[in-house]
């Protein structure tokens, strides 16, 4: 008898109104647009692709990516209902020539946040993807 890898359990959709309402009232309060499509090609293309607030910012949530690019032009695998997929737009009075390490220190917050919140296995592949 062979043994067989057990299926994913299944997962409900994202839900804009849940995620809103999980956040602390400071972070709602910032937040201008959530956005969440069942699938889009790349929520760093449809976060470019919309206006950026001009206070707080958007969040751009899919629940699979077709299109996704990592380093080096790679192709991303993003399967549905797999993985948390996201992208946040924001305004910020300097430069892109002076947050040159921005994407990496959210990286690793992200990581710190989730390591306090109980998630031990957390790694920063590359500069703001993490593997939980």
């Amino acid at each position: 008898m062979s043994a067989q890898a057990a299926k994913p359990a299944a997962i409900d959709g994202l839900d804009a109104a849940v995620i809103a309402g999980a956040l602390p009232q400071l972070a709602r309060a910032q937040l201008h647009a959530l956005s969440i499509s069942p699938v889009t090609v790349s929520t760093q293309l449809d976060a470019l692709s919309a206006t950026t607030p001009a206070h707080g910012c958007a969040v751009f949530f899919a629940e699979q990516q077709t299109g996704g690019v990592g380093r080096n032009g790679r192709s991303w695998a993003s399967p549905p209902s797999t993985n948390l997929y996201f992208s946040v737009s924001r305004a910020f009075s300097r430069q892109l020539s002076e947050m040159t390490g921005l994407s990496l220190v959210v990286g690793i917050a992200m990581a710190e946040a989730l390591h306090g919140l109980g998630f031990v296995a957390v790694r920063l592949k590359w500069p703001n993807d993490l593997l939980v």
